[in-house]
């Protein structure tokens, strides 16, 4: 399948490769090691009752034609200040995907990096993105945003900068 969507990030999860506005596939989903999202984490993440949600703890992030990889690193023996996490979240709206959320948690050295490498690459496919500042004396980014007519791709730090958030949606879902 390939997508005519103008901010196309090229996707992939575990090796399989995800499109925004694409049909739900419980086929391509176990391929991905994707899974559904279970009730207290369901509790958590806000979504309304039309919309399915599903997930991949510690998978392969790739994106961009493969310039952009991120893998978890879970390794102790490197100590722990190598270590960091990743996860990525479907939202399904009436059997479509409609938004993906990938992010890198617990280490802001990994988090710092990853969103620079991304934002390079997508300087060069996407233009300059709208850039929110952590607070009015920071010149820290917050939020980094790409759009085209309902098409966003954005990343966000928490407000420690130990995670990263990137989002790839239809209409701001």
């Amino acid at each position: 399948m390939t997508t005519n969507i103008a901010l196309d990030i090229e996707l992939k999860i575990n090796d399989v490769a995800l499109f925004l506005n694409e049909s739900f596939d419980k086929r391509k989903l176990k391929n991905a090691k994707i899974e559904k999202v279970g009730l207290l984490s369901r509790k958590i993440i806000p979504v309304d009752k039309n919309t399915k949600l599903y997930w991949a703890k510690n998978c392969e992030i790739n994106c961009f034609s493969d310039k952009a990889i991120i893998e978890p690193q879970l390794d102790i023996s490197k100590g722990t200040s190598m270590m960091y996490g990743t996860s990525c979240y479907l939202f399904f709206t009436m059997k479509t995907l409609k938004r993906i959320t990938f992010q890198i948690i617990n280490n802001s050295g990994a988090a710092q990096y990853h969103a620079k490498k991304i934002k390079e690459i997508a300087v060069e496919r996407f233009g300059t993105p709208e850039i929110t500042p952590l607070n009015e004396i920071s010149n820290l980014e917050h939020i980094v945003k790409w759009a085209d007519k309902n098409i966003y791709f954005l990343y966000e730090f928490s407000m420690d900068y130990k995670n990263v958030y990137f989002h790839w949606m239809i209409d701001g879902q």
